[in-house]
């Protein structure tokens, strides 16, 4: 099959892509080595940004389209390509993109590129990672679908998880400097989503493990002796972007919960209050209609006279509409306190529009300890010092509002019944009064 079915357009924006995350790990002006370049769609984006680049590839159709853009290209087997095939140390960067799990053996063929590397030189590949939650749904219902691309591409000759990429590139000679993801969800891969039929724990158990929505690894290895594991720019951009994310996911949740709670409760009592108004209402009729009635007793029994049920019932319409007000009162403090929940969530969404969005621009520059620094202090994603302390007042004001609205709440509550304990006499006596309606 054509190597053009693996062509993907490059959006410098998307940090959810090999291809992207390749373009941005590599410093502009770096003389780079892409094995297995396809059709030139990283190779050209990296001669764009300055970068010195030599292709590798078998397939004719991939080779016709890097020469079709100008690039130097090399015609070989990735498998057989020797290591004397290229010149020694005269790589800064070496790319192997979705191109180790086609080889018969790629951990030779990474050895190899130690040499092509020169000091200080690094390695970037990417594999995918065959326990992404899909595949393990697959497994369950005793499936393993191959696919012309992807995660169960038809021409995978190995498959990797994260302890087996770790254990290939150290048996290679490398460390492990950086290690991103590409992450996607169960309905977000090239297999039809395998659900159906899965026992809820099972769901439950795949969706808990974070590796579930890996979709690929990539991986920054320099030769070893190599560094401590992290730190660098793309993978502290790439967790910071995901943190902001998944915050700004929770409290959209949490506002819509409260929203709808709050409504709730609110046409709960309103509902309430109607059925009252509607009994009095029937009561007043009575009364009209028989004005006898309004004096008359019951003798010792225990009914009473449409006057005093009228009466009865109207302290019951009272009291209802003084819950109401209460209630409506409440519901003006959690709308203030949603509000500012809205706005934090308006400074989350533009602090990850804005990371995301200025990720080409710090790579570009260089400088990783700078640069992270500034990540720290906000500086590298605020426009101003004061947009950085507004989004840090906005994210304080919303904790102190969420903890307060609910105790005020409480002590609202409590103070309101203890000072007028006749509310809840009257309460018990239209609890009883709907039980016995509700038997007849």
């Amino acid at each position: 099959m054509s190597v053009t079915r693996y062509s993907r357009a490059i959006d410098l924006q998307d940090l959810e892509n090999v291809h992207t995350l390749a373009v941005l790990a590599v410093p502009p002006g770096s003389r780079v080595l892409d094995l297995g370049a396809a059709d030139g769609a990283v190779a050209g984006a990296l001669r764009d940004r300055g970068c010195q680049v030599t292709a590798v590839e078998r397939d004719a159709e991939g080779v016709a389209a890097l020469i079709a853009r100008g690039l130097t290209t090399i015609q070989a087997d990735l498998d057989t390509l020797a290591a004397d095939a290229l010149p020694p140390a005269a790589f800064d960067v070496v790319l192997m993109l979705d191109v180790l799990e086609h080889l018969v053996d790629p951990g030779a063929l990474l050895a190899r590129t130690r040499a092509w590397l020169a000091p200080g030189g690094r390695a970037l590949l990417s594999v995918p990672n065959v326990t992404h939650g899909a595949v393990r749904l697959s497994l369950v219902q005793g499936r393993f679908p191959r696919t012309d691309v992807g995660l169960l591409d038809r021409t995978h000759l190995h498959f990797f998880d994260q302890d087996s990429l770790q254990a290939l590139v150290t048996d290679a000679g490398f460390g492990v400097l950086d290690l991103l993801t590409v992450e996607r969800g169960l309905e977000e891969t090239e297999l039809e989503p395998p659900v159906a039929g899965v026992p809820a724990g099972v769901l439950e158990a795949v969706a808990d493990d974070p590796l579930s929505r890996v979709y690929q690894f990539v991986v920054v290895a320099a030769p070893q002796p190599a560094g401590v594991r992290g730190g660098g720019l793309l993978q502290a951009l790439q967790a910071g972007l995901r943190a902001h994310q998944a915050a700004y996911r929770a409290l959209e949740d949490f506002a819509a919960r409260g929203e709808a709670t709050g409504h709730a409760r609110e046409q709960a009592l309103a509902a309430e209050l109607q059925r009252v108004a509607e009994y009095v209402a029937h009561l007043e009729v009575e009364l009209q209609g028989h004005p006898s009635l309004a004096a008359a007793g019951s003798g010792g029994d225990d009914r009473m006279s449409p006057a005093a049920r009228l009466a009865d019932t109207e302290a019951d319409r009272d009291t209802l509409r003084y819950q109401l007000t209460a209630r409506v009162e409440e519901l003006q403090q959690a709308s203030e306190t949603i509000a500012v929940l809205l706005r934090d969530l308006s400074v989350q969404r533009e602090f990850a529009e804005s990371l995301a969005a200025q990720v080409p621009r710090i790579a570009a520059r260089g400088g990783e300890v700078r640069v992270l620094d500034e990540l720290d202090r906000y500086q590298a994603v605020a426009p101003t010092p004061d947009a950085a302390a507004a989004l840090a007042a906005d994210a304080a004001e919303f904790r102190r509002l969420q903890g307060a609205v609910a105790f005020r709440a409480l002590a609202r509550g409590d103070a309101w019944l203890r000072t007028m304990p006749w509310i809840r006499a009257q309460l018990s006596r239209l609890a009883r009064r709907l039980a016995g309606a509700s038997t007849r």
